[in-house]
C-alpha cells in the first residue's frame, strides 16, 4: 500500500497540483488549506508523510513543525518543506535530519 501523504499549502491552486501529481503517482494524498487545520486533523488522516509550506497566514510552517514536533506520536514524522522563494535558511536546517534542497 503507498504511503499516505498530507500536503498543507494555503494557494488552492498549488495544492490542487500538488495532490493530483501524487495521486497520478499512486499515492493516498490529502490536501489542506492551513497548518492549524492539519493539526486538527492529523490523528483522523494517519499521514505518513507531509509536504509542508513554510509561508501560510494564520499558523506558518516553521511555527507547524515546532507544535508537530512537540507531539510524541508525530516527533519523527517525515517532513518535505516546500517553498517557492528558494530560502535555504529554513528552521532547523543545520540539524541532523533536516535536508535543503534548492
Amino acid at each position: 500500500m503507498a504511503p499516505k501523504i498530507l500536503v498543507i499549502e494555503d494557494r488552492e491552486y498549488v495544492r490542487q497540483v500538488l495532490v493530483a501529481v501524487l495521486v497520478d503517482a499512486g499515492y493516498h494524498t490529502v490536501g489542506l488549506p492551513s497548518a492549524i487545520t492539519a493539526l486538527e486533523r492529523l490523528a483522523e488522516i494517519k499521514p505518513q508523510i507531509i509536504l509542508l509550506d513554510m509561508e501560510m497566514p494564520g499558523m506558518n510552517g516553521r511555527q507547524f513543525l515546532v507544535r508537530l514536533r512537540a507531539i510524541p506520536r508525530w516527533a519523527e514524522l517525515p517532513v518535505l518543506i516546500v517553498s517557492g522563494y528558494g530560502d535555504t535558511s529554513l528552521p532547523s536546517a543545520e540539524r541532523p535530519g533536516i535536508a535543503v534542497l534548492a
